[in-house]
């Protein structure tokens, strides 16, 4: 049976105590399973979609109706929206902190868009999280201060412009202006806190930095103390802030810099990031505390869950300023392009906009095909429109580091409304691979969740069209 890329079960050996009982949602697609076992073994590190996962552990209640579980194997937690209780096991049934047509929507702070991928990369967590983010985390902790901040956070961005010359990021002067109020480049000399999230070594690792210009000094939060960040850290942000006092016309401030002390300040030792994934969530912790100064070394392995809630919901409540197509499969297992102003009913989005890796190109946002859906004509009319460019979202790992040059590209909705046909043996194999249903014949199935006979297309042999919707 299908379900959402971020639906997954997990099941319980012993019921909580007072183990509420939800109806999974309708727009789940979904329908827990009656017993145990229903799924062949599945290796857990997968996490693939619709398996039992073990090793799950804490159920607390975090909201109204969400609740909050440990995944023991992968060391992150997980939070739930609904649960349902059968005989002595309990079945959950994870439905991530996200709307329905999130994969469609494109959120904006400042100038920095935000897509799918950076809000998945906090609803699963477990995952990278990329520049994006934190450089919007940083913006919206600095306009709750307004004018009375002592402080000015500037944008990770500012690495490859200075150190790389590179013209893809915008310029030195749209990101100073962009981290003041009043529009005016010289209202960083009234801030003496200037702090900058950095990305960079070998791993590839984020960091804090911050330089205080009133104390004369350097600083440098790092999660994960063995790989000597400091080492790249403090020369590239010596370079930033060099190139900022020189932008602003202080060449007397400029030349002292190179006396500047360093301040190098870490979690404690069981404390530190024990990951390959979550040193984004400590740097937005550390600017979090050292804006509001409050001590770095109280930041935490064990704070980190609710660092990612927090980020998500922020960016979650964020205008919405756009939203692009899907592509979803219609009874006939053809592909038809459909305006996601609102989402019908039963339809799903196919799979979410691939993440690959790129060179040293900022993420821009594609131009894509925008349909008139009037009801008085009831057909789809196209009008090509450009979208704004957005920053490079820069991940902070990649399979084996947190790689700042990593972004996930955007594809265009297809120009035509129909796709290659499956071929009968195709629909069939898939069928029968699929986890919930047995019984496989040309035109039904039976569903090892419910019970239940499903009919398949009544024209097809082995449509599945009308399975995937169950």
């Amino acid at each position: 049976m299908a379900s959402d890329p971020l639906c997954r079960i997990a099941s319980y050996t012993d019921r909580p105590p007072e183990a509420p009982s939800y109806v999974c949602p309708a727009d789940s697609r979904f329908e827990a399973p009656k017993r145990q076992n229903v799924c062949p073994e599945i290796a857990d590190s997968e996490r693939t979609p619709g398996t039992e996962t073990r090793g799950l552990s804490g159920y607390s209640r975090f909201g109204a109706d969400r609740y909050l579980v440990h995944d023991e194997l992968h060391g992150v937690d997980i939070v739930i929206q609904t649960v349902s209780c059968y005989s002595d096991n309990l079945i959950v049934i994870t439905m991530e902190l996200l709307p329905p047509n999130a994969r469609c929507q494109v959120r904006r702070v400042q100038n920095i868009d935000i897509i799918y991928t950076d809000l998945s990369c906090l609803a699963i967590g477990g995952q990278k999280i990329p520049g994006a983010v934190i450089n919007a985390f940083g913006i919206l902790l600095q306009e709750k201060d307004d004018n009375t901040a002592d402080y000015a956070i500037l944008s990770s961005y500012l690495a490859p412009i200075i150190t790389q010359g590179s013209t893809s990021y915008g310029t030195l002067e749209e990101h100073i202006l962009a981290a003041c109020v009043s529009q005016s480049p010289h209202e960083l000399l009234s801030r003496p806190r200037w702090v900058i999230p950095l990305c960079g070594g070998s791993p590839s690792h984020w960091v804090l930095t911050w330089a205080d210009t009133g104390l004369k000094e350097f600083g440098l939060y790092d999660s994960i103390p063995g790989q000597h960040s400091g080492s790249w850290a403090i020369p590239e942000l010596r370079k930033i802030i060099t190139a900022i006092f020189a932008y602003l016309g202080q060449s007397d401030i400029t030349a002292a810099i190179s006396s500047w002390g360093r301040v190098l300040i870490t979690p404690p030792k069981r404390q530190q990031q024990m990951d390959s994934w979550s040193c984004g969530l400590f740097t937005m912790m550390a600017m979090q505390a050292y804006v509001m100064r409050h001590s770095l070394e109280l930041i935490g392995d064990e704070q980190k869950n609710s660092m990612r809630i927090k980020v998500l919901d922020q960016l979650l409540n964020l205008p919405i300023v756009r939203e692009t197509m899907e592509i979803i499969e219609t009874d006939d297992d053809t592909e038809q392009v459909i305006c996601d102003g609102s989402t019908p009913e039963g339809w799903t989005p196919t799979s979410q906009p691939p993440m690959v890796p790129m060179d040293t190109q900022p993420r821009t946002q594609v131009s894509v095909t925008s349909l008139d859906t009037s009801l008085e004509t009831k057909s789809f009319k196209t009008a090509e429109h450009n979208s704004t460019k957005r920053k490079h979202s820069t991940p902070s790992d990649d399979d084996d580091t947190d790689k700042e040059s990593m972004h996930d590209k955007r594809s265009k909705a297809t120009s035509g409304s129909r796709a290659q046909k499956r071929m009968e043996s195709q629909r069939r194999s898939a069928l029968e691979a699929d986890l919930f249903c047995v019984d496989v014949t040309a035109h039904s199935v039976r569903c090892t969740g419910c019970g239940n006979i499903i009919k398949l297309h009544p024209r097809t042999s082995y449509g599945d069209t009308e399975w995937r919707r169950a």
